[in-house]
């Protein structure tokens, strides 16, 4: 079977292929287009026809062997967590749109929400909730509707990983720890999941990201946008304390002006530990990176030492039936639920 994965970032639109088969996931081709949600007219809606005429041309590659989704970008939703004082999931079913609607800045109905339970402690409930704007998901849904675009998969990065919390056994052979954290760097801001026993139990947000990268490489270094962003992907990097005492001047005072434009980040990932060791009584063991930015030279190194915590890439960290070829991303997790038939937030299904 292949699987075509259509990840659409706040930069760009990432498609990966991959071949899946009852043992083996293998990457066959990696492409990114210039597409993305920013084009919003005056009245806030998302213009949706470069991806439409997009994917008209993508579509005629699909048969009906192939599984097909897309991964809608993280400002297009919001999410909650709830524990709910019931143990069985037909009443948490029952009480979880009050307990939702109590926590909404907006009427219930201008929103689509999709849940995942799991049992919790103490005969309670777990609950995961992804929600989108009701209007921007109609708009988008019919616009591929028309032009016949149908997917198997319409989710987002945390319908996504709420996915791994289906099957902790089928988890374990692909994440060497229980509790861990993913470092999504994107371009716009980054996201960090955090997960308790396999499980996702929080996710959060910060402003440092590969464009603040590259817009203070341009600024310091009085170059075009375009030319800071080769070199941040070409010849950037990051040094760790020790490997500083043995550089020179010049690249010295690079690798401080990373680490000071990454500060805000790691500041954040201390607060969000924290936050995880309030919450969950357990501290977290590691860090597997997804995102552009993860190919940063030496950044698993500086990171590991400035988080105190083992990091590493996710494609990485994966064993020979696993065969990724490019950047680490959500479309390999998407690509290992697929094999493992873990079940994604999906917001097709009943009325789409």
């Amino acid at each position: 079977m292949r699987l075509f994965c259509y990840d659409i970032g706040s930069f760009s639109l990432k498609k990966t292929i991959f071949y899946v088969d009852k043992k083996v996931i293998e990457e066959i081709d990696y492409s990114e287009s210039d597409i993305n949600f920013k084009d919003i007219d005056e009245d806030g809606n998302i213009n949706f026809s470069p991806l439409v005429s997009y994917l008209k041309k993508e579509k005629s590659f699909w048969d009906k062997n192939s599984r097909v989704a897309l991964i809608l970008p993280d400002e297009f939703s919001t999410s909650r967590f709830f524990n709910l004082p019931v143990n069985n999931k037909k009443k948490a079913r029952q009480v979880l749109p009050f307990k939702l609607e109590d926590t909404l800045p907006f009427p219930a109905e201008k929103i689509i929400s999709k849940s995942q339970l799991y049992p919790g402690e103490e005969n309670s409930t777990d609950a995961i909730v992804n929600i989108v704007d009701k209007g921007d998901f109609e708009s988008l849904f019919n616009s591929l509707e028309k032009e016949k675009i149908y997917f198997d998969c319409v989710t987002t990065g945390i319908g996504l990983l709420s996915g791994l919390s289906n099957g902790n056994k089928a988890v374990k052979k692909y994440f060497q720890i229980n509790d861990f954290a993913i470092l999504d760097i994107g371009h716009q801001s980054s996201r960090c999941y955090l997960f308790k026993d396999y499980r996702l139990v929080s996710n959060h947000h910060s402003v440092s990201s590969g464009s603040l990268v590259t817009e203070n490489i341009s600024d310091s270094y009085n170059i075009s946008l375009p030319e800071a962003e080769r070199y941040k992907k070409e010849e950037s990097f990051f040094l760790t304390e020790e490997e500083l005492e043995n550089v020179d001047e010049d690249q010295k005072v690079f690798a401080l002006f990373m680490e000071k434009t990454m500060e805000g980040l790691t500041n954040d990932f201390h607060r969000w530990s924290l936050g995880f060791r309030t919450k969950t009584n357990s501290s977290l063991q590691g860090v597997y990176l997804v995102g552009q930015s993860s190919k940063i030279q030496n950044i698993e190194a500086f990171l590991s030492e400035k988080l105190e915590l083992p990091v590493q890439t996710f494609s990485e960290a994966q064993g020979r039936s696993v065969r990724f070829k490019t950047t680490s991303s959500l479309s390999q997790v998407f690509a290992i639920q697929t094999i493992e038939k873990l079940i994604s937030l999906n917001f097709l299904g009943q009325e789409y």
